[in-house]
């Protein structure tokens, strides 16, 4: 089952566009004027150390079953390569290479493959029966503060379209507050219907109740 990812982050800050007056006297036809626009990105260890965010991230290589599909195809089984990695992570609290941020990589979700056709394994899920993933899904924060931010996490399932295939978080975090140097993490079960299924999305929602 795949699930493609769909996050909804609502802005900690602004855009301003700031320019002198154009001013002027008498007739005139066109009045024109052109202002550059900057756009700042805060990126891999800087988003868990931020005052605003939690990253989230997903235990790849802690489960034989769960991998994530990269955006040229590829089945990423293990984490590598992608933020956090072996050189650049979370050390408090400690998040690895074997976790894969979604707000950082633009991937879909993967419960159950078949690479045994690559020397690898099968993985598949049992048809019409649930499995449980223990802390799979993790909200971090690195800062020294507890995040401005609330946080909230859900499942659609709407797109699924084989009857009995669900998957859903056993306590979704809703308005969650991460702590100082902390991790919130949550329990996700997939149950799986009599067929291959895809079409569910994962919602993120960081609001600023300040705002």
């Amino acid at each position: 089952m795949d699930l493609n990812r769909r996050n909804t982050l609502a802005a900690m800050g602004g855009l301003a566009l700031a320019g002198g007056g154009i001013l002027g006297s008498g007739a005139f036809t066109t009045v024109s004027a052109d202002r550059t626009v900057n756009v700042n990105v805060i990126a891999n260890t800087e988003l868990g150390a931020s005052e605003n965010f939690a990253d989230v991230l997903i235990d790849v290589g802690g489960y034989d079953e769960v991998a994530v599909k990269q955006s040229d195809g590829s089945l990423n089984t293990d984490g590598s390569g992608l933020f956090p990695t072996s050189s650049d992570n979370y050390s408090s609290p400690a998040f690895g290479s074997q976790y894969v941020s979604l707000l950082q990589n633009d991937v879909e979700l993967v419960f159950g493959f078949d690479k045994t056709g690559n020397g690898g394994n099968d993985t598949r899920l049992l048809a019409n029966a649930s499995v449980e993933f223990a802390d799979l899904i993790s909200l971090v924060n690195s800062n020294g503060s507890e995040t401005v931010g609330e946080h909230s996490l859900s499942f659609d399932t709407t797109g699924f379209s084989v009857d009995g295939s669900n998957i859903a978080f056993a306590n979704a975090p809703s308005n969650v507050k991460v702590g100082a140097g902390a991790a919130d993490s949550r329990t996700v079960t997939v149950t799986a219907g009599s067929d291959d299924d895809t079409g569910a999305t994962l919602e993120i929602n960081i609001t600023d109740p300040t705002a």
